[in-house]
């Protein structure tokens, strides 16, 4: 079976991979400061049909393209106010746009005071928390978006977005990550764990079929990858993309 997973991740994560999937956005803007920004807000509207939410994307991303500007200009400016007007109209989903404006609102003020939202984040995780553990990166994270509904509140859930905008940030080398953290450690990656994740696991024997989407099954198959991938668990991610696929042709 490893050696199977192996050549799953190795077939898989390249960079025709993105054609479809939401890691399509990471490149559209150069500079990582935008990057961060646009990966982020992507992350959270990642879920659902494909088609739909990449269009609720790319509407948005347009907008500001139309503006002249980048990522953090239009948030900064309250640009986003235009786009996102505080209405409870429904954006995406069970996303209002009054949820979107408010998303759009934190992230302006954090970068009013950091320099970017990876050092936002960068800060919290190396001195809010003592003792570090599995879940502390994510905390970190969570910790600055406090009621924000877009962003997942709570550690012990699965956090699939989450962990998806973490291991885009930090994984290194990669046709599909971005890298940009070089203060975080793949290692620390959890996978970014959702229903068809769950089953692929469950059809290898890596997961009981009976588990539930929540940090405690996430830490479970990240470990199982950890044995695969010591250093870089979170590749396990295309594998397990990779095998659905496979079993579908």
């Amino acid at each position: 079976m490893k050696r199977k997973l192996r050549a799953l991740a190795q077939k898989y994560e390249n960079a025709e991979f993105v054609t479809n999937d939401p890691s399509q956005v990471l490149r559209r803007f150069a500079e990582p400061r935008e990057q961060e920004i646009a990966s982020f807000i992507a992350a959270q509207l990642s879920f659902g049909k494909r088609e739909l939410f990449l269009a609720k994307l790319n509407s948005m991303f347009e907008e500001i393209e139309r503006n002249s500007m980048k990522p953090s200009e239009w948030i900064s400016s309250g640009k986003y106010e235009n786009f996102f007007p505080k209405s409870e109209n429904k954006f995406y989903r069970f996303f209002s746009y009054a949820d979107m404006n408010a998303l759009c609102a934190r992230l302006a003020e954090i970068l009013q005071e950091n320099e970017s939202l990876g050092e936002a984040i960068r800060k919290n995780y190396e001195s809010s928390i003592e003792q570090k553990n599995s879940l502390s990166l994510v905390s970190a994270l969570i910790a600055i978006f406090p009621k924000i509904k877009c962003v997942s509140q709570d550690a012990s859930g699965a956090c699939k977005k989450l962990h998806m905008f973490l291991r885009w940030m930090v994984r290194q080398n990669s046709p599909v990550d971005l890298g940009l953290w070089k203060w975080a450690s793949a290692k620390d990656l959890l996978i970014p764990l959702d229903v068809h994740v769950m089953q692929e696991a469950a059809h290898l024997g890596l997961l009981s079929p009976k588990c539930s989407p929540s940090a405690k099954t996430t830490l479970i198959l990240t470990r199982k990858m950890a044995q695969i991938w010591p250093d870089d668990p979170a590749k396990g991610d295309f594998a397990l993309f990779g095998l659905g696929v496979d079993e579908e042709k």
